[in-house]
Order: C-alpha cells, then sequence, then structure tokens
C-alpha cells in the first residue's frame, strides 16, 4: 500500500494541475508543472509472449458522492486480458459497470472504498491469473459551491470584490469579454477532439482580453479563473472524465463529454454577462 499512498500524496485535494491560473502564465514561469506519467519500457515481443500477466489497478483517485467515478487498468498486460474489479473493502457499491479494463461506479456514501484487481491471460490451453493489483478511491461530500452546476460560489464572490472596487467599469467590460470567449468556446464543444484542444482555444481568446496590468492579471487568474477551473474538473468527473492530468486532458471527447462542456461554458457566459451588468 506504500505505492498507493504516494500516489494520494501527489494528488492532494486541491491541486490545480488544470488550472487556469497556470494556463495564463507565461512558459516556463512555473516550476509546478504536473507529474510525468510513469512509463514503463515495452518489453520484447518474445519476452511478453512468455511473461505472466501483470495488473495495474491506476492511481489512486478522489471523487464526490453522486459522481460517477472510472477506473482503469489499461496499463495491464497483456492487452488481450481478462480483468475482473472486486472491491475489498469500503462502503457497498451499487451503481457499477465494466467496460474492459475500465470500471465505473456512482459512490452514495462518503468514505475509503479500496478496489482489487486481477487479470487472465491464456498461454496454450492453460489459463494463467496475475497477482492482484489494488487502487483506493476516497469520497467526499460535493464542495459548497459547486452544486448543481453554473458558476462556483468563490468565482462569484470575487467578481462581486472587483465590482465594488475602482476597477468596477473596466471589471465589467472584462466579465463582457470573457463572457463572449465562453460563448464561443462553448458553440464549438462539438468540435473538439480533447478538453487539450478547447483549453488551447480557450487560453488564446482570454489572454487578449484580461487586463494587461500584473496585479489584475493575477486577481482574474487566481480569484476568478482558478476556481472555475476547479468546477470544470468536479463536473466532468461526474460524466467519466477525469481532467486532474495530461492522459485525461488528451483522452478523446466522446459526445456526452462535449455536450457537458457546452452547457458548462454557455452557464459560465450566462453569469458572466449578467454580472457586468
Amino acid at each position: 500500500m506504500g505505492r498507493n499512498a504516494g500516489r494520494a500524496a501527489r494528488r492532494a485535494w486541491g491541486a490545480r494541475v488544470l488550472s487556469l491560473a497556470i494556463l495564463l502564465a507565461p512558459a516556463g514561469a512555473r516550476g509546478d508543472d504536473p507529474p510525468t506519467p510513469r512509463t514503463r519500457p515495452a518489453a520484447s515481443p518474445a519476452r511478453r509472449e512468455a511473461a505472466a500477466p501483470r495488473a495495474d489497478a491506476g492511481d489512486d483517485q478522489i471523487g464526490l458522492v453522486g459522481r460517477r467515478i472510472t477506473l482503469n487498468a489499461g496499463s495491464s498486460t497483456p492487452r488481450d486480458a481478462t480483468f475482473k474489479w472486486f472491491l475489498l473493502s469500503g462502503p457497498k457499491v451499487d451503481q457499477s459497470t465494466q467496460d474492459g479494463c475500465y470500471y465505473s461506479f456512482t459512490p452514495t456514501t462518503v468514505g475509503t472504498y479500496r478496489f482489487g484487481l486481477v487479470v487472465a491471460a491464456c498461454r496454450g490451453e492453460v489459463a494463467v491469473i496475475s497477482d492482484i493489483d489494488e487502487v483506493v478511491v476516497t469520497v467526499g461530500e460535493v464542495p459548497a459551491g459547486v452544486l448543481g452546476g453554473g458558476v462556483p460560489a468563490p468565482t462569484t464572490a470575487a467578481i462581486d470584490r472587483m465590482l465594488q472596487g475602482p476597477g468596477a467599469a473596466a471589471g465589467r467590460a472584462t466579465l463582457e469579454q470573457a463572457a463572449v470567449a465562453f460563448e464561443s468556446v462553448a458553440a464549438r464543444a462539438p468540435l473538439y477532439a480533447s478538453f487539450s484542444d478547447l483549453s488551447a482555444e480557450l487560453m488564446r481568446r482570454l489572454d487578449v482580453v484580461i487586463p494587461a496590468d500584473p496585479n489584475w492579471r493575477r486577481y482574474w487568474s487566481e480569484a476568478i479563473f482558478a476556481p472555475l477551473t476547479d468546477h470544470v474538473v468536479v463536473e466532468m468527473r461526474r460524466e467519466g472524465l477525469d481532467l486532474s492530468g495530461p492522459q485525461g486532458r488528451d483522452q478523446p471527447l466522446d459526445k456526452a463529454h462535449q455536450e457537458h462542456l457546452q452547457r458548462l461554458f454557455a452557464s459560465y457566459a450566462q453569469e458572466f454577462r449578467a454580472r457586468a451588468r
């Protein structure tokens, strides 16, 4: 379990690996880039044929009650193995599905869920079963301010503070321009192949409208956009897409992902425009 504990520590809740604040920063300005994904050297064909199957249950995860969580055993070998997931400890799981190496469930109770994975493969006429690998999922309540979609409470509070100060007029103009950027991304959501594609265009559009003054730029990035980014991560995890790492951001978007992103950014545009008036 030492390996899993280390994974969880690296993925502590609150780490903004996808933060718009990071994405808006100049290249090379930060040293807290996401960790490099684990890689393993590929075995030769002959060695793969002779090697016993190996189960890899993936990294530990953090989830929320009522939001779908997907476990990924795609790093297991061989590729054509048969996968078997099972709950080792934790609250009961009622809503679950398995599709090949993927296992999805929707937790209904806060707690620590420990899952086991074994894979089996045929070697001639003999079925060979791997050792068990484990993954831990820590499930909490949905944080205040992100219930039901829309702009999260920390972002609206930061906007309200801005509009009550001397920068109110410029802030309203920037809100309107940001709303236009969100609307454009929402309209094009069905065309993006991955979230990386969507975020790249969004960053280009926002970089033009955010004030050039370093203090105001920092305020927009850290106080307004960072909570909004956390909200996107939470909402898309509900749809089975984990945006907390580069693999999830580069994962192909299916129709459900695109439709949810379209609704999210349309709601952001609506809220920003309403507060600009």
